[in-house]
């Protein structure tokens, strides 16, 4: 759809003015001659029309669009004045059969005969972009003249002066990027995070016109993850990128590495909502990771481009689930009690502490060999009274992953006489 911005204009539309009560010969003045009409010398967008007369008369000159029998606007000189006028081009523009009609008379009505300029047309150029593609830095646009048919061809206002205007809208306004010129491709340097570029054509007749627009998203993503979760439980990796100008939802890729020199692999993909908000929930794994988003560019009504690219990354480290207690809480002095622990990563064998808390820290007790992540020790009471023990199990390996080092919820075994 051909883009128009809004103007307002003041112009006076009249009936095509014919004289009434006589024929045109029983006019008493007679016609001017030579009706001439160009473009103002000073190159404004102004239609400067001329005739010649016999004598100094009033006149009134009207722009008539042939294909609807009217004028569109209407002017008058002053017998003293010169046999020359300026009109406004966008008064008239975007027609496809004008003549300029001078004639001798006042608002009142004519006293002589119409006499006509040469047919033209007031068609305006308008643009559509035909190829977008990315830089590092910015967008190149390539545009082409949209198809126009020239009605009036070869006629004294054919504007051979073209020129196109880049321009852009954000949501602190519409502006002009850079001076509007010949070129018809141009280099964008994205002036805004999320903005719609355009390329207007422009001429005398004085009307911005474009086809299409090039809209493009430049989000800032962010991403967020807690730094530890349990081993194995489900951890989230949340993020956004925020609404985007474009009406499509980009993928948005989770990456994660093992270290920070091994490569870079994908864990899941998933599209965003429409605020540009995204989740992902996983098995906890000791790793880095970043949101990866793909440059993409998609042409229908209006140009779409995303530009995509990487967040910095973030890690989480994964930890271990200890769990110990005594088979038999209660025991008499000189009894023993099972100790049975076991650990959330399953691992063939592993070693692991046994603490117990003397009234002012943790002191070692034994070691405790793990098969299959399962472990048992023997715990005699000494001493009647409440000792308080728990488990140490330090940093494992799981698949080439750390499994951070973590601590059993304190337990404690009763001795009693």
């Amino acid at each position: 759809m051909r883009k128009w911005p809004t103007l307002v204009v003041a112009a006076t539309v009249l009936a095509a003015t014919l004289p009434t009560g006589a024929f045109a010969a029983d006019l008493p003045d007679p016609a001017p001659t030579n009706v001439q009409i160009s473009w103002a010398a000073d190159g404004s967008a102004q239609v400067h029309v001329t005739w010649a007369e016999a004598a100094a008369r009033p006149n009134k000159i009207a722009v008539r669009d042939l294909d609807k029998a009217s004028n569109v606007i209407a002017a008058y000189t002053t017998a003293d004045g010169p046999d020359s006028i300026d009109l406004p081009a966008g008064l008239f523009r975007h027609r496809e059969h004008l003549q300029v009609m001078v004639a001798a008379g006042t608002r009142d009505g004519l006293t002589s005969p119409e006499s006509p300029s040469a047919v033209f047309d007031s068609s305006y150029p308008s643009t559509k972009i035909d190829g977008v593609s990315l830089a590092p830095t910015g967008l190149t646009v390539k545009a082409q003249p949209s198809p126009l048919q020239d009605t009036t061809p070869g006629d004294p206002l054919d504007d051979d002066g073209t020129i196109y205007q880049p321009t852009y809208r954000s949501s602190q306004g519409t502006y002009a990027l850079g001076a509007a010129g010949p070129a018809m491709e141009v280099f964008v340097p994205h002036p805004a995070s999320n903005y719609t570029f355009w390329l207007a054509g422009h001429s005398r007749w004085g009307l911005d016109a474009w086809d299409n627009e090039v809209v493009v998203d430049r989000p800032r993503v962010t991403v967020q993850a807690a730094a530890r979760w349990q081993y194995g439980s489900d951890m989230r990796v949340t993020g956004s990128y925020g609404r985007l100008l474009g009406w499509y939802q980009p993928r948005v890729i989770l990456q994660a590495r093992n270290s920070p020199a091994s490569p870079w692999y994908v864990v899941t993909s998933d599209v965003a909502t429409n605020e540009g908000n995204f989740v992902f929930t996983f098995p906890a794994r000791t790793r880095e990771y970043r949101i990866a988003m793909a440059n993409s560019i998609t042409n229908s009504t209006n140009w779409t481009v995303f530009v995509g690219g990487y967040t910095a990354p973030v890690k989480t480290v994964a930890y271990q689930r200890v769990y110990a207690l005594f088979t038999t809480p209660t025991v008499k002095v000189g009894q023993t009690s099972n100790v049975h622990v076991q650990l959330n990563v399953f691992l063939p064998k592993a070693q692991v502490a046994l603490q117990r808390w003397n009234g002012k820290t943790w002191v070692f007790v034994q070691n405790i060999t793990l098969t299959n992540n399962v472990g048992w020790a023997k715990v005699t009471g000494k001493t009647a009274g409440y000792s308080a023990y728990r488990i140490y199990s330090p940093n494992v390996t799981k698949d080439g992953r750390l499994v951070a080092a973590a601590y059993s919820p304190n337990f404690v075994l009763a001795t009693v006489r």
